[in-house]
């Protein structure tokens, strides 16, 4: 056992292999270690499953606990994890939680897991969030090339308005318990305003666009944080919880307010992409937003100090309203002017050629919270 312990140790797997370590638990260990060198993520968690059993009454079996948990986390990563690409299944990983949880029957986790596992399958969420006011769905019919997102100098958006790819235009309102309506697309207004009389019983709207960047990246418009509406806050904060990556709109005007930097704080926790525009540039002049834009930097990095996850993205500045006047009446040097061709270059470096990386990376954090959320269960059950 000592000789296949320290053969292991070496990195010699041959010679680990080929030694009879026994029945002891530490026996088990070694098995276990093997396997999982040599490609055999399955035999070392069978291994591992017997050490419990094996260990009982021993000496030395809490100090080994610590190991089988080590062992244990390395073999479901080897068995979820491509050979060729060193790339997670993470759909594996997910699928493997919901089974588990359906055996536990912990019915909670097992909604979660399959519901995770729907959204793994989806284009990427893009959250356009902001302060009121402060130009988001202005900038959003900007991307798409049409008006879209209602806009207005009033806190408009009033729901969830989730902008997807394909190839005929429609309108579907998705009501809280699942249930949906069609709609033209000539009657998106109309379908907005039940929407927003609906209050609670909607979850989302829906507006299927044929796009380019709406088949790799679904875009959601949202109300404005610090409005006084206390149910648009809301309905902003479920849009950061449900978004993979989100792209924050500052107004040049009163852009680096301390309520900016705190919804950012709170959003930076979940270790998701964030994007920073400062739009209206127009409003400035040069040194001014030479001057805003290291405001607005300095605070949010400031707010991102000890934060988990992906460093906040370069700072961009656009003319949301030009570039939408400019796409319309197709003027390409007044969209160039607009610094809306910039924007949209810094969009698909930071999010459109990322998609399948940020999406990946959103879910596996919720897979994450997911777990954490379960194992506080299993303690409170245990203390109970």
């Amino acid at each position: 056992l000592a000789r296949g312990l320290i053969a292991l140790e070496k990195g010699d797997v041959a010679t680990a292999a080929s030694l009879d370590p026994g029945d002891e638990p530490r026996g088990v260990l070694l098995r276990a270690g093997v396997a999982l060198r040599q490609g055999r993520p399955a035999d070392a968690l069978a291994q591992l499953e017997s050490f419990n059993r094996v260990a009982r009454g021993r000496p030395y079996a809490s100090v080994d606990s610590a190991r089988v948990v080590e062992l244990r986390k390395a073999a479901l990563k080897a068995s979820w994890t491509d050979a060729t690409s060193a790339e997670v299944d993470l759909a594996g990983a997910i699928d493997a939680v919901a089974r588990f949880a359906e055996r536990q029957s912990l019915d909670a986790v097992t909604r979660a897991a399959r519901a995770l596992r729907d959204e793994l399958d989806r284009p990427l969420l893009l959250a356009v969030l902001g302060e009121f006011n402060a130009g988001k769905s202005t900038l959003i019919n900007a991307i798409i090339g049409a008006e879209v997102a209602p806009m207005g100098i009033v806190p408009t958006t009033a729901t969830l308005n989730v902008l997807r790819g394909g190839a005929a235009r429609r309108v579907r309102l998705v009501r809280v318990d699942g249930s949906t309506r069609e709609g033209d697309y000539d009657g998106l207004r109309d379908l907005l305003a039940d929407a927003a009389a609906a209050d609670e019983s909607v979850d989302h709207v829906e507006i299927v666009l044929p796009s380019e960047h709406l088949e790799r990246v679904w875009i959601m418009d949202a109300p404005g944080t610090n409005a006084l509406d206390p149910a648009h806050e809301r309905l902003a904060r479920e849009a950061a919880r449900r978004a993979d990556a989100v792209l924050w709109v500052f107004d040049a005007g009163q852009a680096g307010k301390k309520t900016e930097a705190s919804f950012y704080s709170a959003f930076r926790g979940s270790g998701r992409k964030v994007i920073p525009v400062l739009n209206k540039r127009d409003r400035l002049s040069a040194q001014d937003l030479e001057r805003v834009s290291a405001v607005v930097t300095a605070s949010w990095s400031g707010a991102e100090a000890g934060a988990v996850g992906e460093a906040m993205a370069p700072l961009v500045t656009v003319s949301g309203r030009s570039a939408l006047k400019a796409k319309l009446a197709g003027d390409e040097e007044a969209l160039a002017a607009s610094g809306f061709d910039a924007f949209l270059a810094h969009l698909d470096r930071e999010v459109f050629s990322r998609s399948r990386e940020l999406k990946r990376r959103a879910c596996a954090s919720r897979l994450l919270a997911v777990l954490d959320q379960a194992l506080e269960s299993e303690r409170a059950l245990v203390e109970a």
